[in-house]
């Protein structure tokens, strides 16, 4: 999980409630808008469409209602999507570090939950002795795979309850990227994070910092250029959680210069969504039929898994 509890100071929030002591959904005010393209900053921008999410509607694990509804954008430059009408850092950031996403999400092994092809590009880029920091380790899952395979590991995560599960494990841990010594890491791995930032370059640029010569950063997130994502566009079940606001192009990631792709692999978020060929067109006949495609079953990998080097 990220914004400003990962990357940069923690913003102020909102005279928020404290979701701990209450059962009513938490009202955000989601105001943040965007005159120019949030990744490379160019005014050549659109509207895709509206958003609607699911109800209850959960940020990272509290449960919140908006004020306004949310739209789906592109920038004509980078190709990049991006949301606009989002929560301000600081109130996200209030969400993220009381949430506890290790209960939200897959409570199995990084080997059992990955396929089988992300496993292996994952172990490949291992090494005895290496030191890697996950960004966004929620209860530390992958964590556990790196140092069962003779890594030295540390977190970034804003959930202190998620930070106390890394603890116990004996990872070492962070609440954000800042306080984070650089030139220090052989590897950096973001997984289903990088879609939470609110300053994506600059999460790029202290990436780079911190990461030894030759040092390589693994991205794992939505690929806005798979099927799914291109038939289903607002509608894509990626673009449906709140907590997503930014979904970066290859152009994007290949503009970077402080990094090289080494690799572009499409893969699935896990093992759960992959789906069988007739399933997927099912699914697809049916949603497209009632104008309502989500993307699931997916029609083939809809996520990118970026191996990149720092030059």
């Amino acid at each position: 999980m990220n914004v400003q509890c990962v990357y940069g100071e923690r913003g102020r929030s909102e005279n928020l409630p404290d979701p701990s002591v209450t059962d009513m959904p938490m009202i955000l005010d989601n105001c943040q808008r965007h005159g120019t393209c949030p990744l490379c900053r160019s005014m050549r921008i659109r509207e895709m469409g509206a958003i609607k999410y699911d109800g209850p509607t959960l940020f990272s694990t509290i449960e919140v209602q908006f004020k306004r509804p949310a739209e789906l954008w592109q920038c004509l430059s980078c190709k990049s999507w991006f949301v606009q009408n989002i929560v301000p850092e600081g109130s996200a950031a209030r969400c993220y570090a009381t949430g506890s996403s290790d209960s939200r999400w897959a409570t199995q092994t990084f080997e059992q939950e990955k396929t089988v092809e992300m496993v292996s590009r994952i172990s490949f880029l291992l090494k005895d002795g290496m030191r890697v920091l996950d960004v966004g380790a929620s209860g530390g899952g992958f964590l556990d795979f790196a140092k069962a395979n003779g890594a030295i590991t540390a977190a970034v995560e804003p959930s202190s309850s998620c930070r106390g599960v890394l603890r116990q494990k004996g990872h070492g841990h962070y609440s954000i990227l800042e306080e984070v010594p650089e030139d220090r890491f052989d590897l950096i791995v973001a997984f289903d994070l990088v879609e939470h930032l609110y300053d994506l370059d600059g999460f790029m640029v202290r990436c780079a910092a911190l990461l030894s010569p030759g040092g390589k950063l693994v991205i794992l997130t939505g690929d806005i250029g798979s099927l799914g994502a291109r038939l289903s566009r607002a509608r894509w079940w990626y673009v449906r959680f709140p907590e997503h606001i930014v979904f970066p192009s290859y152009q994007f990631i290949r503009g970077q210069r402080a990094f090289q792709i080494l690799s572009w692999d499409r893969t699935y978020a896990s093992r759960q969504f992959c789906s069988s060929v007739g399933e997927a067109i099912q699914a697809l006949i049916r949603g497209l039929c009632a104008g309502d495609y989500r993307g699931l079953p997916a029609p083939g990998p809809d996520h990118a898994l970026m191996v990149l080097r720092k030059r």
